[in-house]
């Protein structure tokens, strides 16, 4: 029986576990925006827009940890769509607000959130991709 190598550790789990965590947290932040976003906003199609947005973040963000738990180079691509579904996110957020403290939340949250998400994704990107790709 051959024994098999561990594979390297390119990104540490604490990232990955990061993301999970951040998996888990934006379920109940989707369903608040569902109800927030359905009353308020002049067209409903916003509050379709945002819940659609948040699910692809919420897949995105659950296959990530997933592949990045298990070492694969898909990992990749799931942080690189991640990323720029947060970048997305952000400019949506703030261009979207209607009033000055929807804006200052929204900047808030692209500052100190979903940016530095995006960041981190594009990050595991290179990590990996450096070793999977040069």
């Amino acid at each position: 029986m051959k024994l098999r190598k561990k594979k390297e550790a390119l990104v540490s789990n604490l990232v990955f576990e990061l993301l999970g965590v951040a998996a888990v947290a934006i379920v109940p932040w989707m369903a608040w925006l569902a109800h927030l976003f359905s009353a308020e906003h002049l067209d409903v199609r916003f509050g379709w827009m945002w819940g659609v947005l948040d699910m692809a973040e919420f897949f995105t963000l659950v296959l990530t940890t997933y592949y990045g738990f298990k070492r694969s180079g898909w990992v990749v691509v799931t942080a690189a769509m991640l990323g720029l579904l947060f970048l997305v996110d952000a400019w949506f957020d703030v261009l979207t607000s209607k009033t000055s403290a929807e804006s200052e939340t929204a900047i808030m949250f692209a500052l100190f959130m979903e940016l530095p998400l995006a960041l981190l994704s594009f990050w595991i990107v290179y990590r990996v991709g450096k070793k999977y790709f040069h």
